[in-house]
């Protein structure tokens, strides 16, 4: 349950209500994406040092922010940490600050929660590539840095690419087919946008190739109304696609989602494997869901945790890790026992922030 005691049913009709008048903010930077969990955790930090751990129901969620429900009057710069749902059954600790509290009916407060680290929206909401619909609200040219390969048989679509992209510091280099792609200094690319179909290939055999020679960069295709995309889920995908005609807005806003947000950039696995890069990403997760859970004096959360990191550590990490991950789930015991556990959480927390597996929040 929530602190304002609403089911998923009350949840979805007071938001929608919520939603009905709202416009878009004239400054606004980041895109807010509907984002309604009934039960999320947040850990409040009150001034005398003391944490305050609650379940709190969500409205909407950004990359920069979030908006939850709650049943109180919460301090303005008051810090916090949400327990956000991640794709994959998975969870990440998000840390920021209440930047706004409104009164909206009854009990029910709206706070405002701006995070300390731009998140990955793909992780949180979507499934699969983006599609027309990317992070940033609205992008200031002159905040886009580094090098951009078009790869386009139309003159034409080099030239309103260049057109879109005339007010940024982006450098931009052109082919016009599959061979002339392969044949760039892909080392020095920090994004591809091409389009669907090549004078000699399609676009999915090119970013196989691609990536089976370890180009990692994020691409991006530019793609017909009419296109199917539910048979291209699997296997190599791209990261983004672009609806033609292109609009100069989107072009931007797509551009900035890889090469503004650290970490938006995510390649799809051939055939659907497993990479070591999300192995990482969830060994870090779970690190910082364990040192929330201490944080909290959640018995339950160390103790998945712990066992979580046993079975990553047995493949991903070093075995000392997967070791200490034993005997700290070994001290908590039947009884969930955090005083007597502590010692052993804390080294095990240490250990694998030593060895570059720990994280802070979600990204």
């Amino acid at each position: 349950m929530n602190t304002v005691g609403m089911s998923q049913r009350d949840l979805d009709a007071l938001l929608a209500e919520f939603d009905r008048p709202e416009a878009a903010h004239p400054r606004r930077e980041f895109s807010r994406w509907k984002f309604r969990a009934l039960s999320v955790e947040m850990l409040l930090r009150h001034a005398s040092g003391t944490d305050l751990a609650m379940r709190v129901a969500t409205r909407n969620l950004s990359c920069g922010g979030a908006s939850v429900l709650h049943n109180a009057y919460v301090h303005l710069d008051t810090p916090c940490t949400l327990v956000l749902p991640k794709r994959g059954n998975l969870t990440a600790p998000v840390e920021g600050r209440v930047v706004r509290c409104e009164h909206r009916q009854g009990i029910v407060h709206e706070l405002g929660v701006r995070f300390n680290q731009t998140i990955r929206m793909r992780d949180f909401c979507g499934d699969g590539p983006l599609l027309d619909r990317f992070s940033f609200e609205r992008v200031d040219p002159a905040t886009l840095v580094g090098t951009v390969l078009v790869i386009s048989n139309s003159a034409l679509q080099h030239k309103t690419i260049s057109h879109f992209l005339r007010e940024t510091k982006l450098r931009l280099r052109f082919a016009s087919s599959c061979a002339a792609a392969m044949a760039e200094n892909l080392g020095s690319v920090d994004l591809v946008i091409a389009d669907w179909k090549l004078p000699d290939g399609a676009t999915d055999s090119l970013l196989h190739n691609l990536r089976s020679v370890g180009y990692a960069a994020p691409f991006i295709v530019a793609i017909p109304p009419a296109v199917d995309l539910s048979k291209h889920r699997d296997g190599v995908a791209p990261e983004a696609y672009l609806g033609l005609p292109l609009k100069e807005d989107c072009v931007l806003r797509a551009v900035a989602e890889f090469l503004l947000i650290p970490g938006a950039a995510s390649v799809y696995p051939v055939n659907g494997g497993p990479t070591a890069d999300c192995s990482l990403t969830t060994i870090r997760d779970t690190v910082a869901g364990l040192t929330f859970a201490l944080r909290a004096d959640d018995g339950i959360g160390c103790y998945s945790a712990c066992m979580t990191l046993r079975e990553l550590g047995e493949s991903a990490l070093k075995g000392q890790v997967s070791n200490m991950a034993a005997q700290a789930a070994l001290a908590l015991g039947e009884s969930l026992d955090l005083h007597r556990a502590r010692p052993h959480i804390e080294a095990l927390i240490a250990s694998c922030l030593a060895l570059g597996a720990g994280g802070t929040a979600a990204a």
